[in-house]
């Protein structure tokens, strides 16, 4: 019996193909990928920023720019921001925009060399071990990040103690309920079903209950999950390629099905009072 990554319950198998294997925890719900890649860094090259951000860069922007303005009653005064896994930089674009001071972290090499071209300031290397001040930031930010991170507990172990006393966190994250895994397995016989779930890319899948409870098992109080539009920029593929046909014709049916939605979660670092426009409220029921 396979033990889960972030609360150490009894995992059970939900999907396979090739080497890869899924495990839903039983106790917290989440859903992890084995084998864990021990280096993520070569995943994400100029091809793979070009594929998945660059090629959608303003459609990608104007929908972070849309998302954060809406979670902006939630959200703490303009201060202190580090977003994990920034990227190219477009939400360090968005939030510079909105009056917050920035700071990225990135382990692509081709990534920090964009953002830096492009006048942000990056600590290069994993979050767990970049050389920053603990108690320094008002908002850490994983935009679609924390599911790609092998060592995911120990990043938000690491959030945890870079914020300030009643900071924020804010992970956003696809929404991957146990359906879409059976639709995976329909698939499996393609060899290619991996496509659906993004993996190896996506290590960790969560729903809204899984996410709540990796927050409050890391530490953050006054959890708070809701569902959001995922972004709909279009990815461009190679239409010679079966892969890219398959997540053309899964994507297509991920839209029929309503199954293109995201999450977006809210913790608190236990301390002072957040000074923003709103507490933040538990409402982590929907399963």
């Amino acid at each position: 019996m396979k033990k889960c990554v972030f609360c150490t319950g009894e995992a059970y198998p939900v999907w396979r193909e090739g080497k890869y294997r899924a495990y839903r925890c039983r106790r917290c719900l989440t859903v992890s990928v084995q084998p864990l890649p021990e280096q993520t860094a070569s995943l994400y090259d100029r091809d793979y920023f070009q594929r998945w951000y660059l090629s959608c860069a303003d459609s990608r922007g104007q929908y972070l720019s849309g998302l954060f303005r809406s979670l902006k009653k939630y959200l703490p005064k303009p201060g202190r921001l580090l977003d994990v896994g920034c990227g190219t930089g477009i939400f360090l674009e968005v939030a510079a925009r909105n009056g917050w001071q920035v700071l990225g972290e990135e382990i692509s090499p081709f990534a920090v060399s964009w953002c830096r071209q492009h006048g942000f300031t990056i600590a290069e290397g994993p979050l767990t071990e970049v050389k920053l001040p603990e108690n320094s930031f008002d908002l850490v930010t994983f935009w679609d990040v924390l599911a790609h991170v092998p060592e995911a507990p120990q990043y938000l172990a690491a959030a945890g103690k870079l914020l300030k006393s009643g900071g924020l966190i804010l992970v956003k994250t696809p929404c991957h309920q146990v359906s879409l895994f059976r639709m995976a397995r329909l698939f499996s016989f393609t060899g290619k079903s991996r496509a659906l779930l993004h993996v190896p890319a996506q290590l960790h899948h969560f729903n809204s209950l899984s996410l709540a409870r990796v927050l409050a098992g890391a530490g953050f109080k006054q959890v708070k999950i809701m569902e959001v539009k995922e972004h709909s920029g279009q990815v461009k593929f190679s239409s010679n390629q079966l892969s890219s046909y398959l997540f053309f014709q899964v994507k297509r049916l991920k839209d029929v099905l309503g199954l293109r939605k995201s999450l977006v979660g809210l913790g608190c670092k236990p301390g002072a009072a957040v000074t923003g426009n709103a507490q933040v409220n538990t409402d982590n029921r929907k399963k």
